[in-house]
């Protein structure tokens, strides 16, 4: 039976999280072989500055040397992606087993060793095997902290108990509670150097057990909490194609920031590089779609601006929403001030091309105000946010209009009389009246208002006058 889409998806994003995982040790396999490789000279370093330079000496200088070993052997296995997890529950066998190895097999050079059989240090030793565990939970992998876990445990435990069954090994634990009399006994048991307490053994044991599981638990809730980061700024940046930062903020703190297909009433934006077609044809791809990253780039900060929603790219056009996801009561004025600042935005940039040499760009932008049908559109696979209806198209014709009528701005009457109850004092009286415009392939005829084009700006001793007529684009 074939996977849902959704698990398919899932899968997908849990590979592309295992991925950045194992990048994540990739890039501090080195750190930590440097790491632990300085600390281990630094070990060496304190026992050549404090012990007497004899054989004794090259016991713990032998251990160094193969902790270091072992460290890059890690290191080189470490850095092939096809055996790294293996490799590393078998490193920490057997780093674990060499610590284990130095704790209870004495000093062999170590004239006044104790007898045998013995197991040094106690509990004061075992502690640092418990090091190992931390270690491994650096891998982010809550298994191989389990695993190091009962490494630690068992491997301890075994060799405890080889010790135990040695000859001439004591009793494995003394009496529960001393006879009268027998104090002097118990005590002389306890204190033996050979003595093994087997169940304050198994208590180190349990207790690495329990370490083991509460740092995997703790990887594994850090895990979580990364995969669901990686999720909401996944979400936030697919959020971030479409709306502003302040709408962002909003969008994400609910579960259906696009909510259910419906009805309502947005301004819609278009707006056009006039004569980008020939400019492409004149110039390398990299000059033409560089500038188009720039017009972009330019416009869509004044979408933004105005909390205006990025709809689509298109070729050289823009379209933007207003109202989108939600109404916010002035979304016809926010339109239109979205577009005055997208032409001065255009003018600006106009200068910056004059003072470089380059030839001034001409765009127009058409607005229209009305019902439209919005919601998510695709599949699982490829989703996308759409607002679809007759609004649109008409504010596309309109963005045309601004050429036939040379204006850089074109709305519908819809667009002011919306403007103008939102609120009565809307900068829109500078716009003039271009009569009914009929719409290609529309039944119906729709008024249109335009503002005139500003002047533009020339290259110094460019002969053409300012008559506010913009060429195309040219080369």
């Amino acid at each position: 039976m074939s996977r849902k889409p959704a698990s398919k998806l899932e899968w997908r994003r849990r590979q592309r999280l295992r991925r950045l995982y194992l990048q994540a040790e990739r890039e501090g396999l080195a750190r930590l072989f440097f790491a632990r490789t300085l600390t281990l000279v630094a070990i060496a370093a304190y026992f050549l500055a404090t012990e007497i330079w004899d054989l004794e000496l090259v016991y713990p200088l032998g251990a160094i040397a193969g902790f270091v070993l072992l460290g890059a052997l890690s290191y080189s296995v470490g850095r092939n992606d096809s055996i790294r997890g293996l490799a590393a529950y078998v490193f920490v066998a057997l780093d674990v087993a060499l610590l284990a190895a130095v704790i209870v097999i004495p000093n062999p050079f170590d004239a006044a060793r104790m007898p045998e059989p013995i197991v040094p240090g106690g509990v004061d030793s075992f502690v640092y095997l418990t090091i190992f565990i931390a270690l491994a939970a650096l891998s982010l992998s809550p298994w191989l902290v389990i695993w190091a876990g009962f490494v630690v445990a068992f491997g301890w435990g075994f060799l405890v108990w080889f010790v135990a069954r040695q000859p001439g090994s004591p009793p494995s634990a003394p009496s529960e509670v001393p006879e009268p009399g027998m104090l002097e006994t118990f005590l002389a048991d306890y204190l033996d150097p050979r003595f093994i307490d087997l169940q304050g053994h198994l208590a180190q044991g349990l207790a690495a057990l329990l370490v083991a599981f509460i740092l995997a638990l703790a990887v594994a809730r850090l895990r979580r909490v990364v995969n669901a980061h990686a999720r909401t700024e996944r979400e936030r940046g697919n959020l971030a194609r479409y709306f502003s930062p302040r709408v962002i903020n909003e969008l994400a703190s609910t579960d259906d920031p696009i909510g259910p297909v419906r009805q309502q009433e947005v301004g819609v934006l278009f707006v056009d590089i006039v004569g980008f077609t020939g400019f492409a044809a004149q110039h390398s791809p990299e000059t033409a779609m560089e500038l188009v990253r720039e017009f972009y780039q330019r416009m869509e900060e004044a979408v933004f601006a105005h909390d205006g929603t990025l709809d689509k790219y298109m070729g050289d056009a823009l379209m933007a929403t207003f109202g989108v996801p939600k109404p916010t009561g002035r979304d016809a004025g926010n339109a239109i001030a979205c577009a005055r600042d997208m032409m001065a935005a255009l003018a600006d940039w106009n200068r910056q091309r004059r003072d470089a040499g380059l030839a001034p760009l001409d765009a127009r932008v058409g607005i229209d105000y009305g019902p439209v049908v919005v919601g998510a559109v695709g599949s699982e696979r490829s989703l996308a946010f759409a607002v679809i209806g007759d609004t649109v198209n008409i504010a596309s014709r309109l963005q045309e209009a601004a050429r036939e009528f040379d204006a850089s701005i074109a709305v519908s009457n819809a667009v002011l009389e919306t403007a103008r109850r939102e609120n009565p004092d809307a900068m829109v009286a500078d716009f003039r009246d271009g009569g009914d415009w009929s719409i290609p392939g529309h039944p119906q005829s729709v008024r249109v208002w335009m503002l005139g084009r500003p002047p533009v700006p020339r290259a110094a001793g460019d002969p053409r006058a300012d008559s506010g007529l913009q060429p195309a684009v040219q080369g």
